[in-house]
């Protein structure tokens, strides 16, 4: 029998299923999202690896802020991310890498963070677990055009936790 060593681009998208499959076992229920006045946002993501593509942070966290924004959610900054009821924060989180010089693959995963007492534990200090995600969108594009593929798909993710958000959180 021969072993084949994996190449840095299977070895990626192994890693993305993994990462895929084990977020599937998380919670993913809408249910905890409601109540909430709001979101603080944190991106994870690689500044090199983004700044190579033609991308800035600040373009990701404005696509973030506004659709949220526009969608009526309130988007906490500064010390009021803090007083926030829930302590909850929205992540972003961005990984690519370069298969060759013109294909680009990525996985984007938006979750939600948030203060929780677990019922069985008697305890004053609550933890800081995440209480929804996505489970992440997988992708591969050209180098050329990597730049609208990686803000579409953060678009159709973070509109995957609008449309849950609203569900519990109806507009009045």
């Amino acid at each position: 029998m021969k072993i084949r060593k994996l190449s840095t681009a299977a070895a990626f998208l192994l890693a993305l299923l993994f990462s895929a499959s084990r977020s599937e076992a998380q919670t993913s229920d809408r249910e905890s999202l409601r109540g909430l006045d709001g979101v603080g946002v944190i991106y994870k993501i690689n500044l090199d690896k983004l700044n190579q593509l033609g991308l800035s942070p600040p373009q990701f966290a404005n696509d973030v802020t506004l659709r949220l924004r526009k969608a009526g959610i309130r988007v906490f900054e500064g010390e009021e991310e803090n007083q926030a009821k829930g302590n909850s924060h929205l992540v972003a989180e961005i990984h690519t890498i370069n298969f060759d010089k013109n294909t680009i693959a990525f996985h984007i995963s938006i979750y939600v963070y948030q203060l929780v007492y677990l019922a069985r534990v008697k305890t004053d200090s609550p933890l800081y677990l995440t209480t929804w995600n996505n489970s992440g969108i997988i992708g591969v594009t050209p180098a050329t055009q990597s730049r609208e593929a990686l803000r579409s798909a953060l678009g159709d993710a973070i509109d995957k936790f609008i449309n849950d958000y609203l569900a519990v959180n109806p507009r009045s």
